[in-house]
């Protein structure tokens, strides 16, 4: 996915540096959540 993100001018932001960073150099942030862990479906080889 990093390299499709490159590709659009984009990057992802793993943690508040990385996001201030990009903030700071005006590069667009890509800042991914996961709520209630659905995906997982019982498979925590999932993790």
């Amino acid at each position: 996915m990093d390299a499709q993100l490159a590709r659009n001018y984009m990057q992802r932001a793993l943690n508040l540096k990385e996001l201030q960073a990009a903030h700071d150099a005006g590069q667009p942030s890509i800042v991914q959540a996961v709520e209630g862990a659905h995906f997982l479906e019982g498979k925590l080889e999932r993790v």
